[in-house]
């Protein structure tokens, strides 16, 4: 799991029962109301997502709750606005002079706004994953990214802590693809059956979600101002699985229009928010109910023939992953006639040759030595991108780009296919 290591500095000389009231107050350290002020520092930015989303601490609005528990009570303060420079956050928040207690038990967490009760205890404080959240074109909304610290213990009220935060949400990351509309105001995801965001109880002391009964099964993310219907779409989800059988359903608002998708996982498929990591996917969108029909959308337009596609294709995109552990070569002939060249690890290039057909915008073939593909393909076409989607698996999405063959491809050894999974070929 991913973790964010906050350097937290509490500016306060250390109070010991032989300080009298006045000297703190002569030092500056606690106030006329008797008030320890205190310094939060954040030496890092707040969080980086991944290579395509850096996420920073933002100039404006950043707060913390930080909580300091005693042998007798629990305190819980609001953190003033982080101040940012260089990077870093500063953070100022008071507690009540507490000389006399002898255990000191510190929490935090982000974002402030989270918090929907103060009054409880760190095992079981009620905060809310918002299900309407406003995201970026590179990143989701920080008000549902969901950070707690690990618990430290002191037997005095401390000068200085250093504080590893983690993150509780899981984050997607979902690309769309044929998609009839150049530009998107929101999009609402139902998890049918999952609680994926709302109203949870979270245990600060295990870093983990306490009671979930009455989150939500879906989130809606909207945007300040319409993006390209090429925008991925970030969000903010509670960690859970899905697995063959389970649905979500994904609803694309344009302008009046609205474009709705089912997505059902078929066999071995899986889609995992796990906390603290990126779960990115492709939604082939093609089989809306909306009205839009603008044309020249993002996905492209079915195929004709398969002259239309003819040529050295490389693969780019592969479930809406840009990093995989392969790569794809396909040479279309119009005849039909396909060269597959794939690369898988250090086992070197295989080359498969096959038939295609083409019927109703959906590509099948035969491999030579008479075992079909593993799926047919619907096919669309935008200039020099191409999408492959399985007619099975919704979420099996391929885009390639036209390109020519590399002069310094080298063939594997011979290998017999059948059986040998580290050469089973990608179609």
């Amino acid at each position: 799991m991913k973790q964010i290591y906050l350097a937290i500095v509490y500016v306060l000389a250390m109070i010991g029962l032989s300080c009298t009231s006045n000297d703190m107050r002569e030092e500056g350290v606690v106030d006329e109301n008797g008030m320890v002020h205190m310094t939060i520092t954040a030496e890092q930015t707040r969080t980086y997502l991944d290579s395509d989303a850096v996420v920073q601490w933002s100039e404006s609005g950043e707060k913390l709750y930080v909580y300091m528990t005693t042998e007798s009570a629990c305190y819980a303060k609001e953190s003033s606005e982080g101040v940012i420079k260089d990077g870093k956050a500063t953070f100022g928040v008071s507690f009540e002079s507490l000389p006399n207690a002898t255990t000191f038990q510190y929490n935090a967490i982000y974002p402030s706004s989270a918090v929907a009760a103060t009054d409880k205890e760190v095992s079981a404080v009620p905060v809310v994953v918002p299900t309407q959240q406003t995201s970026t074109s590179t990143s989701f909304d920080k008000a549902a990214d969901l950070l707690v610290s690990r618990t430290i213990n002191e037997d005095v009220q401390s000068t200085s802590l250093s504080m590893a935060f983690r993150r509780l949400t899981a984050i997607g990351k979902m690309s769309l693809k044929n998609l009839e509309c150049d530009t998107i105001d929101s999009v609402d995801i139902n998890f049918a059956g999952k609680a994926v965001a709302g109203s949870v109880v979270v245990n600060l002391e295990e870093y983990m979600f306490a009671n979930t009964s009455d989150a939500e099964a879906g989130v809606s993310i909207r945007f300040d101002a319409p993006v390209s219907s090429s925008t991925p779409i970030y969000f903010s989800v509670l960690p859970f699985e899905m697995s063959k059988g389970d649905s979500f359903e994904v609803t694309v608002h344009s302008g009046d229009s609205s474009f709705s998708r089912t997505i059902t996982l078929a066999a071995g498929r899986m889609l995992n928010f796990k906390a603290g990591d990126i779960a990115t996917f492709a939604v082939d969108m093609s089989d809306d109910g909306g009205s839009g029909d603008n044309g020249g959308n993002e996905g492209g337009e079915s195929i004709g023939s398969l002259d239309e596609i003819a040529g050295v294709w490389h693969i780019v995109e592969w479930c809406g992953l840009k990093d995989y552990t392969f790569d794809i070569y396909l040479d279309i002939k119009s005849s039909g006639k396909v060269v597959l060249w794939q690369l898988l690890d250090d086992h070197g290039w295989k080359k498969y040759e096959s038939t295609a057909t083409y019927e109703g915008g959906v590509v099948a073939g035969v491999y030579s030595d008479g075992e079909s593909w593993s799926a047919s393909y619907r096919c669309t076409l935008n200039g020099d991108s191409m999408t492959w989607t399985n007619t099975s698996d919704a979420l099996d999405i391929s885009v390639y780009q036209r390109a020519t063959l590399p002069d310094n491809m080298v063939l594997a050894p011979e290998t017999t296919r059948v059986g040998e999974e580290a050469y089973k070929p990608y179609l």
